[in-house]
């Protein structure tokens, strides 16, 4: 079985010129143009620090995942080491996967709901009927809350945060 090896990208989304490193540290040139790094795959069990300039020198990223696009460092990356992860990665706990709400649920009085729109109107003429009508117009999954989904099932990871 072959060493495993990271797979740099010049585009974002894996698209674009392409070269792939073993483990190593790579100073100057490694298979695409200077500072032109979009993108990358890491296999398990590798990590990749990026440095700004030649040499290892400048800031540096670490990376331990596949990272389709590289915010904050796309374009600046001059030199690269490749080595393998000595500290093992966390798993996600269970939970996380949760697609169903969880938590406590919370279901507001009528009262106290229709107190705080009738003191908001402050003394206007017939507040009360405006607030049957205001309150009738509240949906009705507005006057409850129910406890939190998973954090993966919002639909807002893009897998790069």
């Amino acid at each position: 079985m072959s060493d495993p090896q990271v797979t740099l990208f010049s585009d974002s989304k894996y698209r674009g010129s392409q070269s792939t490193l073993s483990i190593g540290r790579y100073a100057t040139g490694f298979g695409i143009s200077n500072d032109a790094l979009s993108s990358i795959k890491i296999p398990d069990g590798l990590k990749v620090t990026l440095c700004e300039h030649g040499n290892f020198e400048g800031r540096r990223c670490t990376l331990i995942r596949d990272t389709p696009h590289l915010k904050g460092v796309n374009d600046t990356t001059s030199s690269i080491i490749v080595e393998r992860l000595t500290t093992p990665t966390v798993a996600a706990p269970d939970w996380m996967q949760y697609c169903r709400r969880w938590g406590p649920r919370i279901t507001y009085k009528s009262s106290d709901v229709k107190g705080s729109i009738k003191s908001s109107l402050g003394g206007i003429p017939y507040a009360d009927k405006a607030v049957d009508w205001i309150y009738g117009a509240i949906p009705e999954e507005a006057k409850e809350e129910n406890g939190p989904t998973g954090p993966w099932m919002k639909g807002a990871w893009t897998n790069d945060e």
